[in-house]
């Protein structure tokens, strides 16, 4: 399983990492940290991985007609809720894109 967290940056030393408590790795299997590491660099079998900068996941066509799926089995249909169709894209331009460095 992947967990991302938008806007975390990669820890460059452990003693400075989220996941890592009194010295113990909570993602590592509970895997003590040497102080020194924990003050120097990041621990050579650290788990977390950097994720390539990226955008949305999902195309805009591809996220509306998922949307409109949605609303048809509620019972809108496209053909008689014209301003729908105007919503679905604006909720879609709001919403947040990932973006990773």
């Amino acid at each position: 399983m992947s967990v991302l967290i938008n806007g975390m940056e990669m820890p460059r030393k452990c003693i400075r990492c989220p996941v890592n408590v009194y010295g113990r790795c909570l993602v590592n299997d509970d895997k003590d940290v040497s102080e020194a590491t924990a003050y120097a660099v990041r621990d050579k079998d650290c788990p977390l991985v950097p994720v390539p900068k990226h955008w949305r996941l999902i195309e805009e066509a591809d996220a509306i007609e998922t949307a409109w799926m949605i609303l048809r089995g509620l019972g809108y249909l496209k053909e008689e809720n014209p301003q729908l169709e105007q919503t679905v894209r604006e909720v879609f331009a709001t919403a947040p894109a990932i973006e990773v460095e």
